[in-house]
């Protein structure tokens, strides 16, 4: 049945998320390009919660994006009593929903570690759609800590029945008002494009365990700089973290808080060079082909780093017991890695992350700058 995938009967397909992450979004869009690069004459349409619907509507191969709140779905805070609420109507408002699209082959996750999965399951089976491809055993299968997720969702298509050449890549598409509201904040800050290197720094994480240490930020701030043509552009959300290291730099960079998603792609294409913890920014500045650092601590960094041309990441080898990067993928796995879940570390103080040093960052970002060295992993 699987190889029907890959045939002119297939018009209409509905790919289901009901937990995506920005990071996730950006990874996902080259598994997308693929569908609709072997399948240009079918739309290709993506459910998935409206935190993710921003990021969605920047990758061109795809042609609709619903929320899947308008389903009694919701992923984001809101209150038990409004989820006990729409539960009961959640399977036949969605199935009706997908009845009516016409949709003749839909992708869903199936993983009962994840919330409302029977019931994205019951609906999908009541809607009657024809091709159900069920991911989790093709995840369990192809997806390990051998290879990046991305040549494992890849290796998924194949066996679908897609043809997959080797070298796709995630892929953005900046807008032009993003572009025109960036040129405005560069020159705001006297930053210019000609006459500066940039370097974007992103240290923290919805998730702290993540986040690089703000004594080695402000260290590894200080040390860029001493060279006048370089400007750091700091990205942050976290108001508490960034005055912790606002109070110990001596070279402070330029802070960036909140952006709209367009206009994050926009202010990191301007970048010659992105530093970051695994998050989503990461992946966006890969995706746009920018050369990117990534600092990683309690998750994979062969699995989950910037997939890229001009990518590598620096993590510290250790023998924590709570370290399980598969446990992300596999339905085996009964949890998540508990570090992950209590997004704390088990047996430090202090994160896996800040066993990566200033100077080590300082002398990878160096090498980048002066164009010597290239893609590859720091262990």
């Amino acid at each position: 049945m699987l190889h029907l995938l890959y045939s002119r009967t297939i018009h209409r397909i509905v790919s289901i998320h009901h937990m995506l992450a920005m990071g996730e979004v950006v990874l996902l869009s080259a598994v997308f390009r693929v569908i609709k690069e072997n399948l240009p004459h079918a739309t290709l349409s993506i459910v998935a919660g409206k935190y993710a619907c921003e990021f969605l509507k920047f990758i061109p191969c795809i042609d609709n994006v619903f929320p899947i709140e308008r389903f009694g779905i919701f992923m984001g805070k809101t209150s038990k009593a409004k989820r006990l609420l729409h539960r009961p109507f959640i399977v036949p408002v969605f199935s009706g929903f997908l009845k009516r699209g016409k949709f003749d082959c839909v992708f869903i996750r199936d993983d009962e570690r994840l919330p409302y999965t029977s019931l994205i399951r019951s609906a999908v089976e009541r809607s009657g759609i024809r091709e159900v491809v069920v991911l989790r055993p093709l995840m369990q299968k192809h997806l390990n800590s051998s290879r990046h997720v991305v040549e494992g969702y890849l290796s998924i298509l194949e066996e679908l029945g897609f043809k997959v050449k080797g070298d796709e890549r995630p892929v953005l598409s900046p807008d032009g008002d993003g572009k025109n509201n960036i040129k405005d904040l560069l020159n705001k800050h006297g930053i210019s494009k000609d006459t500066h290197r940039i370097i974007g720094l992103c240290p923290t994480s919805r998730m702290k365990i993540k986040e690089w240490d703000t004594e080695k930020v402000s260290q590894f701030c200080d040390m860029i700089g001493k060279d006048n043509s370089t400007r750091i552009i700091l990205f942050s959300t976290s108001k508490e973290y960034v005055e912790r290291v606002l109070e110990s730099v001596k070279s402070p960079p330029v802070v960036i808080g909140y952006l709209p998603f367009g206009d994050l792609l926009s202010l990191t294409s301007q970048c010659d060079l992105f530093i970051s913890v695994d998050t989503g920014p990461m992946h966006v500045a890969a995706a746009l082909g920018i050369p990117v650092i990534g600092l990683f601590g309690p998750t994979s960094g062969k699995m989950f780093g910037p997939y890229g041309k001009n990518c590598m990441v620096i993590q510290h080898t250790t023998d924590c017991p709570y370290y399980r990067p598969d446990s992300f993928f596999s339905p085996d796995e009964k949890a998540f890695q508990l570090c992950y879940l209590k997004d704390s570390c088990q047996i430090m103080k202090k994160t896996c992350v800040d066993m990566i040093s200033p100077e080590e960052v300082c002398n990878a970002a160096d090498n980048f700058l002066t164009g010597k060295t290239g893609a590859g992993l720091l262990y």
